[in-house]
C-alpha cells in the first residue's frame, strides 16, 4: 500500500509541475513616476532600436497622468527579454533628450523613476537591479573622471599647449585618470561576464562597449556567434548612417540660426535669441566637457571678447552635452571663461544634428537678424575676423548701404 501511495504522490507531483509550467506567464508591468512639472497629459513611449541601431521603433505608448505612467504586456518567453528605451513626448511632436532612459524589459514588475536631471532608474526585476547598480557606479566614475580631465584641460589651456605629450602633463592627474579608466573597464567587464547568457547581452555590449578595454572586448566577443552578430550590426549601422547623412538637411550659411532654450549661470531660463538680438554679431561657441580643444580655445575667446565686447560683438558659450547644473557650473568655476555661458535645457534641439557638427568645439557667427555668416572659425583667428567685421560696421556708419558682412 505504501508503495502504491508513493507512486500516486510521485505522479501528482509530476502533474503539478507540468501544470505549473503550462501556467507560467511572462507578463511585465512598468510602473513609472515622472515628478517634473509640465509633462502631465504628454505621451511617453516605450521603444526599441531597429536592426541598424540608429532608428527607434515605438512598441507602446501611454499618457502621463499626475506624474505617473504605466506599461503592461506579455513576452512569449524569458528569451524574448529586450533592451527598451523610454522617451517623453513634446508638444511639437519631438522627444525629450534624457541622460539615461534604458530598461531591461523582462517578466515581472518594474519600477521606473525619472528624476529632475532626466535620468531613469529602473528596479524591481533582477537584471534591472544589477544594471541599475552598474550604471550608478559608472555615472559616479564618469563624474570623477570629468573632474580630473577638467583639471588637465585647464592646465593645458593655461600653458597654451597644443597636443601636448603625456610627459608634459601633471603625472598625478594622469595617473588618477588611468586609475578611473581601469576601474570603469573592470567593473564593466565583470557586469558583462555576469549577463553573458542573458538575451540582452549583445544589445548591452553594443551600447556600453566603450567602457571596456580592447582586450576585455575581444575576450567577450570571442564566441563566433556573438562576433558574427556584432559584425552584421556594424554593417547595417554604417549603411544606414551614410543614408541619413546624405538625406539630412543641415542649416547652411545664409540660413537663420535655430532657437534654443537654456539656463544661464544663475539657473535662470533664457533663450539664445536674447543674446543674438543684443549685438551686431554673436559667436555661438559649442563646447563639450570631454574635449581638450574646447578648453584650449577659451583663452583666445576671452581675449577676443574683452577687446570687442563694447564694439558690437558678443560670444556665447553653449555647452553641448548632458551635464547637470552642478557639473556645468563646476567646470566653469575651474576655467572661468569671461564671456556668457548657457546650458541647453534637457529635451531641447540637438545642435549637432541641426548644424551638421562633426566635432567640438564648433562655432557659428550670426548677425543681429540671426543670419548665419560663418561656421567653425578657428579660435586663434577670431580677433582678426572680428576686426574685419568691425571695419564693416564703421563703414556702415558712414554709408548705411554698405553690406554688414565682409564675406563676398
Amino acid at each position: 500500500m505504501k508503495k502504491h501511495l508513493s507512486y500516486i504522490l510521485f505522479a501528482l507531483s509530476v502533474l503539478f509541475a507540468i501544470t505549473s509550467c503550462d501556467k507560467e506567464t511572462f507578463e511585465y508591468k512598468i510602473n513609472g513616476k515622472l515628478p517634473i512639472d509640465g509633462y502631465d497629459g504628454r505621451m511617453i513611449y516605450l521603444s526599441i532600436m531597429d536592426s541598424t541601431r540608429i532608428h527607434f521603433i515605438n512598441i507602446d505608448s501611454t499618457i502621463i497622468n499626475k506624474d505617473t505612467f504605466s506599461f503592461e504586456g506579455k513576452l512569449n518567453s524569458k528569451d524574448d527579454a529586450m533592451l527598451v528605451y523610454v522617451f517623453i513626448g513634446r508638444e511639437e511632436g519631438s522627444r525629450v533628450n534624457m541622460n539615461r532612459n534604458t530598461i531591461i524589459l523582462e517578466p515581472g514588475e518594474i519600477t521606473a523613476l525619472v528624476d529632475s536631471s532626466y535620468k531613469l532608474y529602473a528596479t524591481g526585476t533582477p537584471e534591472n537591479v544589477d544594471f541599475g547598480v552598474y550604471m550608478d557606479v559608472i555615472d559616479k566614475l564618469k563624474q570623477d573622471e570629468r573632474r580630473v580631465y577638467d583639471s588637465i584641460y585647464k592646465d593645458i589651456a593655461e600653458k597654451k599647449m597644443f597636443l601636448p605629450r603625456r610627459d608634459q602633463i601633471d603625472s598625478i592627474l594622469i595617473n588618477r585618470a588611468d586609475e578611473i579608466k581601469k576601474e570603469r573597464n573592470d567593473l564593466t567587464y565583470s557586469f558583462f561576464t555576469k549577463v553573458a547568457n542573458h538575451p540582452v547581452f549583445i544589445d548591452l555590449l553594443m551600447s556600453y562597449s566603450r567602457n571596456l578595454s580592447k582586450e576585455q572586448y575581444l575576450a567577450l566577443t570571442a564566441d563566433s556567434l556573438v562576433k558574427k552578430e556584432i559584425l552584421k550590426t556594424f554593417a547595417r549601422y554604417d549603411k544606414a548612417q551614410r543614408q541619413i547623412d546624405e538625406e539630412r538637411s543641415y542649416i547652411k550659411l545664409g540660413d537663420q540660426y535655430a532657437e534654443m532654450f537654456c539656463k544661464d549661470i544663475n539657473g535662470k531660463e533664457v533663450k539664445l535669441s536674447q543674446f543674438v538680438s543684443n549685438s551686431e554679431y554673436t559667436l555661438l561657441y559649442f563646447w563639450s566637457s570631454g574635449c581638450p580643444g574646447s578648453y584650449a580655445n577659451m583663452p583666445f575667446l576671452g581675449e577676443a571678447h574683452q577687446e570687442y565686447k563694447d564694439k558690437g560683438f558678443n560670444i556665447v558659450g553653449v555647452c553641448d552635452g548632458f551635464l547637470s547644473m552642478e557639473e556645468w557650473t563646476g567646470i566653469l568655476d575651474i576655467h572661468k571663461p569671461s564671456y556668457p555661458q548657457i546650458l541647453p535645457l534637457p529635451g531641447g534641439k540637438d545642435a549637432m544634428a541641426i548644424y551638421g557638427m562633426l566635432h567640438t568645439p564648433f562655432s557659428i557667427l550670426v548677425d543681429r537678424s540671426g543670419k548665419i555668416l560663418e561656421k567653425d572659425i578657428p579660435a586663434s583667428q577670431l580677433k582678426d575676423r572680428f576686426k574685419e567685421y568691425h571695419q564693416f560696421l564703421q563703414m556702415q556708419e558712414i554709408n548705411p548701404a554698405t553690406r554688414l558682412s565682409p564675406n563676398p
